[in-house]
């Protein structure tokens, strides 16, 4: 997104963070970083804790001398979005956006840690509403927490970079099925629901690797040592994860459409796999707009049976191939960065009070 943002207006990064999280340069002097499409100048600004906020906050109105400026941040730390609140302006626009919730990272902590933490958090959501307005790539906790802020529904640009076309497996009719599982590895990520799945249907000719980290991990790694089925692959980057996903016959994207991340969250790793032409089996999630639901194997419900039926039946779903290849052809067209980017400048330097196109009847 930065390097799309900066082909078309002038983009300052100021990093935020600990000092040996950043070092290349020393603090607070820039330098550029040249990327294809433009050039970036750099700032390592340090933490923005209690009492250096008011710096931070100087630091962003110098940086907007002499013209029509924005600022945008990620999440809802106190800190920054007081910054963000003092700061803004009529020639300064502060934007924010948010992605994910603190309910999920806060829910294993003990009783009294996570009620300071949630005071905490909710203290910066609750700032959210005096900035210029934030950014979403899903807007059920809009419409849920009933709120009045300004917002921007976005995509997330294409992230498959591999060879779509060429490496696609050629699998014959009695061969072991391949699925592919990567990211987080929680019940929020269908991970115990897969798990529940493999323990009920022993004899499915299938096999299951999951890649990333979690909790489910030790789990995952324990039923590995009984059930052939089950491999444990590591976790890979960007690259690593282009590279192995054509050789699966199905990737998984799951969502627990109970859970309190889904209302704010939408996985990156959906626009990945429906990028890369391997049919991708999801679930309908608050956040999956209907659009999606046309070039994805859809479950009927969020439950094993629901898994069961449709992995029974998916052979009877006509061309696969065809659908996949539609996935793919969808993420080509619609979520280019550049036109990502283009949307994002056009509400950030809107004067208009909301965004017409998120208005609700």
């Amino acid at each position: 997104m930065i390097a799309s943002l900066a082909a078309v207006i002038d983009v300052t990064v100021v990093y935020i963070g600990k000092a040996d999280d950043c070092k290349q340069r020393p603090r607070h002097r820039p330098f550029t970083i040249h990327l294809p499409e433009a050039s970036v100048e750099y700032f390592f600004f340090g933490p923005v804790g209690p009492f250096a906020f008011l710096k931070f906050s100087r630091l962003l109105i110098a940086l907007a001398i002499g013209r029509e400026s924005v600022v945008i941040t990620t999440g809802y730390y106190p800190n920054e979005m007081t910054c963000l609140a003092c700061v803004r302006s009529d020639r300064l626009k502060t934007y924010s956006i948010v992605f994910d919730t603190h309910g999920q990272g806060n829910s294993l902590m003990p009783l009294p840690k996570r009620w300071l933490a949630n005071v905490y958090f909710e203290t910066g959501f609750f700032l959210l509403r005096y900035l210029t307005g934030i950014v979403v790539l899903n807007d059920a906790f809009i419409f849920s927490r009933k709120l009045r802020i300004r917002y921007h529904k976005t995509k997330i640009g294409k992230l498959f970079y591999g060879d779509a076309n060429s490496n696609l497996r050629i699998r014959a009719s009695n061969d072991q099925v391949r699925f592919l599982f990567a990211g987080t590895l929680n019940a929020d990520n269908g991970v115990r629901l897969i798990l529940d799945y493999l323990h009920r249907h022993r004899t499915q000719n299938i096999k299951v690797w999951f890649f990333g980290y979690g909790e489910f991990l030790d789990e995952i790694k324990n039923r590995e040592l009984d059930d052939s089925r089950i491999e444990y692959g590591g976790v890979l980057n960007d690259q690593e994860l282009d590279r192995i996903l054509t050789e699966h016959d199905y990737l998984l994207c799951l969502r627990d459409p109970e859970s309190s991340v889904c209302q704010y969250a939408f996985p990156s790793k959906l626009i990945k796999f429906m990028g890369s032409g391997v049919p991708v089996i999801c679930n309908v999630f608050p956040g999956l707009d209907p659009v999606y639901q046309n070039h994805l194997l859809m479950l009927k419900e969020y439950s094993v049976v629901g898994l069961a039926d449709l992995l029974n039946t998916i052979q009877m779903k006509g061309d696969i191939r065809t659908l996949a290849a539609s996935s793919k052809e969808y993420i080509e067209k619609n979520h280019r960065w550049s036109s990502i980017s283009q949307e994002l400048i056009g509400f950030m330097f809107s004067h208009s009070p909301t965004n017409e196109h998120h208005k609700r009847p």
